[in-house]
């Protein structure tokens, strides 16, 4: 597998395990369709959490939509 083939692969398992979170948080396929456009939104426009990894910085803007209190 090719590293464009792993970071794809990798892509696409992320935004599953997002969809899941939001549709499991939220209830229902289209809010977290919305939700998901709404994550990618906010990751291009959060410069600020940059130095946090990838999956982190999506999780706490999903978690954040979805009305998750974290600590």
């Amino acid at each position: 597998m090719s590293e464009q083939e792993h970071l794809a692969a990798h892509d696409a398992a992320l935004q599953t395990q997002l969809r899941l979170f939001c549709e499991l948080m939220l209830g229902s396929t289209e809010a977290a369709d919305s939700a998901l456009q709404e994550i990618r939104r906010r990751a291009l426009d959060d410069k600020q959490e940059d130095r946090l990894p990838e999956c982190v910085h999506l999780f706490r803007i999903a978690a954040n939509l979805c009305g998750v209190r974290t600590r």
